[in-house]
């Protein structure tokens, strides 16, 4: 069994390309379970419905300012 810790993007994205990989090897998957400490997946990426509006949110959503590279 592979323990995956957090069900935000990456850990998400680990998990289906750890099956994504296994299936194109024709061998069994291997079990996954993951481990997320909050009430929902997708870490700070978050979607809700404002009466017709859908609204995404992410980690830098509605930042005043961002450092520049």
């Amino acid at each position: 069994m592979i323990v995956i810790l957090g069900a935000g993007i990456w850990g998400l994205a680990a998990a289906f390309w750890i099956k994504a990989l296994a299936a194109g090897t024709g061998k069994t998957p291997p079990e996954l379970l993951i481990l997320e400490s909050s009430g929902a997946a997708g870490g700070k990426i978050r979607s809700s419905r404002e009466g017709d509006f859908l609204i995404e949110s992410g980690p830098s959503s509605l930042e005043e300012t961002i450092a520049e590279l």
